[in-house]
């Protein structure tokens, strides 16, 4: 009898572990794409949810172009402290394959993707002075949660030309951050091709804010610190639901 009390203890014991330990769920909602200027250059950019804080802020992803089952990584990185997420990608590379943001399972975060919706909307970027530059190309959203979205620039030689990143020293993982009337509301890094998407809610994307976008100074690589200012007009945004 002894015996058998032990193993029905030992066993709801296992059971419960296995409840605990069972992974969050995890979505995610693709907002917009943008395209810099006529380069062919595109930002996609979305959102990770999940009711565990840990699943969607610092969270890794990637974005791929699927095609015939097979899929072919254009860029990766990590999400903002709010979720927001962001994927560059050239069409040339691209090719035609269906575009998805994914963030991938892990042993305590259950798996997501979503399709990227090619809207094709194309963006001049707002400079701001020498330096790096934060790109803002746009905002949109769904329902109540939305994100600006943009890519990193920096000014090179003395023409201060314009040289965008391929996941080399000042582009990859800079530090960002997003100031709604100088109350800092998201920060995050840079993807591996220097894009970024720092999130801003329905009610926090008000016309009559200014927003500010600041990329950090860092010592390794050495890269100067940029800012980017918008006072986003409300019908620039097209925010789904």
């Amino acid at each position: 009898m002894r015996k058998v009390v032990v193993i029905g203890v030992a066993a709801v014991a296992s059971l419960a572990f296995a409840t605990s330990a069972q992974a969050a769920s995890t979505s995610i909602t693709s907002y917009s794409e943008f395209e810099f200027g006529d380069t062919g250059y595109h930002v996609a950019f979305g959102q990770v949810f999940s009711p565990k804080a840990s699943c969607a802020a610092g969270r890794k992803v990637k974005l791929v172009s699927e095609k015939g089952g097979k899929q072919k990584l254009l860029d990766s990185g990590v999400s903002s402290a709010d979720g927001a997420i962001s994927g560059g990608y050239l069409e040339s590379r691209a090719g035609d394959g269906t575009l998805r943001l994914i963030a991938p399972k892990t042993r305590k975060c259950k798996g997501a993707s979503a399709k990227v919706e090619l809207i094709m909307e194309r963006s001049a970027s707002r400079r701001a002075g020498p330096g790096t530059i934060p790109a803002i190309l746009g905002v949109n959203g769904s329902k109540q949660n939305g994100a600006f979205a943009g890519l990193v620039l920096v000014e090179s030689g003395n023409n201060k030309a314009l040289m965008r990143g391929q996941g080399g020293n000042c582009f990859a993982n800079r530090k960002m951050s997003l100031y709604r009337d100088g109350e800092l509301i998201d920060r995050g890094k840079t993807t591996h091709n220097g894009t970024w998407a720092l999130h801003v809610t329905r009610r926090e994307f008000d016309p009559m804010s200014e927003f500010v976008v600041k990329a950090r100074k860092s010592k390794k690589p050495p890269c100067g610190a940029g800012s980017s200012t918008v006072s986003p007009d409300p019908l620039s945004a097209r925010w789904h639901g």
